[in-house]
């Protein structure tokens, strides 16, 4: 809080996580929103409060910030995540509402995506022999796989069942569709979030191993299906696993220059530059500020 007197004239809402990059577990924290009274704009009191917030935790991560935040923590030394880009699959030629330039450019992105898919051969339904199924509930036993890819190097936020239970089927505000291998082990989920002619469809996370490439042939391939049987123009993700990214563009998604704004600072600065170069494993799941712009 920043305070003249008695007066709040500032705020700044941090909350606490626990990043994980191999056996070490990181003290971190989400800055989230950040409120400058108007008489006390643009006399530095935005960067006192990040950099006091920063300050607190061994590593402060920020998402789906103003254009104006997201500036000043770059200048104060906040690094972009790897791979902080929105992949996208457009499902039609031509989509609606575009003005020329961008129903242009959605006609190109969807020619890139079909080349790419016919160029990786598989993602077609012949891979439907593997049973799934579409759940509401979400289905438990995903902890230990994040465990296990701790060891691969990867930062992960730290994520158990009941959290994770309690985001996608509990928290307000969003209601969220699961897609489950149907083996009789817990090998394999998708969470998706439902489009329309005017919004995009989403897939908000992927739990599967990285190496099985037919778990994530098949699911994607079912969310690309649910998708285009809902009129959705467009399938979009964010994913900054290079390793889970291979299988997304494999079945056509390409990069955009959008982003959410995904950056961090360390105060340590070896572990700082650790961080700018090692895989980060984060979806919307974990902060889906985006979604909820809907």
């Amino acid at each position: 809080m920043a305070w003249d007197g008695d007066e709040i004239v500032g705020s700044l809402t941090a909350f606490p996580e626990r990043l994980t990059l191999g056996e070490r577990t990181i003290r971190a924290a989400w800055q989230g929103d950040t409120f400058v009274d108007s008489r006390y704009r643009g006399k530095g009191m935005g960067r006192k409060l990040s950099e006091g917030a920063s300050a607190e935790w061994e590593v402060s991560i920020a998402k789906g910030t103003s254009a104006a935040m997201y500036g000043l923590r770059k200048k104060i030394g906040y690094a972009d995540i790897p791979n902080a880009d929105i992949l996208a699959l457009p499902l039609r030629l031509i989509a609606p509402g575009l003005g020329a330039a961008k129903s242009a450019a959605h006609a190109v992105a969807f020619s890139l995506g079909w080349m790419r898919r016919m160029m990786s051969g598989g993602y077609d339904d012949a891979d439907a022999v593997m049973p799934l199924r579409w759940v509401t509930e979400w289905p438990a036993g995903f902890t230990t796989m994040l465990a296990q890819r701790r060891k691969e190097g990867l930062v992960i936020l730290h994520r158990t069942d009941p959290y994770l239970a309690w985001r996608y089927t509990t928290c307000p505000g969003k209601e969220y569709d699961f897609l489950v291998t149907d083996r009789g082990d817990r090998d394999g989920v998708l969470v998706f979030t439902g489009g329309d002619r005017q919004h995009p469809a989403w897939i908000v996370d992927i739990m599967a191993r990285p190496d099985d490439q037919a778990i994530f042939r098949r699911l994607i391939l079912a969310a690309v299906h649910r998708a285009s049987s809902q009129g959705a123009s467009v399938l979009k993700t964010f994913c900054t696993d290079p390793q889970v990214r291979k299988h997304l563009k494999a079945a056509g998604f390409i990069e955009t220059p959008s982003t959410p704004q995904f950056t961090f600072l360390a105060t340590d600065p070896a572990l700082h530059a650790t961080l700018g170069v090692v895989p980060w494993h984060a979806w919307h799941g974990d902060s889906d500020n985006e979604l909820y712009s809907r």
